[in-house]
């Protein structure tokens, strides 16, 4: 999960600096195609705001999943030491069982 964090974080940086580049031509305008619905005369500096949040939730996002595989994964490691552990358990207790009947023999004698 750090590295993700980290490489997220390295994202974010880089966004914002070419966020700032992109700042310095907010008085020029352009046309953009949104999926086939196309937008005319909009700023640059609006168009650079919108990406720069866009990208801040997409970041969001893809940390949220990482650290719910993180979590999934956990939770899978939890319940096999838990199998392992009944498992000991069960042959903790057969043993016990078979040196409870061995030592009455062992007393008649």
């Amino acid at each position: 999960m750090k590295k993700v964090g980290i490489f997220l974080f390295i994202i974010l940086i880089l966004s914002g600096i070419a966020t700032w580049f992109l700042i310095l031509n907010i008085n020029y305008y352009a046309t953009i195609n949104l999926f086939g619905y196309k937008l005319e005369n909009i700023s640059v500096g609006a168009l650079t705001l919108v990406s720069f949040i866009g990208g801040g939730i997409l970041i969001w996002f893809i940390s949220f999943i990482a650290q719910s595989v993180d979590v999934v994964s956990l939770k899978k490691e939890i319940d096999n030491l838990k199998k392992e552990l009944s498992k000991k358990d069960e042959e903790i207790k057969k043993q016990k069982e078979n040196l409870s009947k061995e030592t009455p023999s062992n007393e008649n004698k």
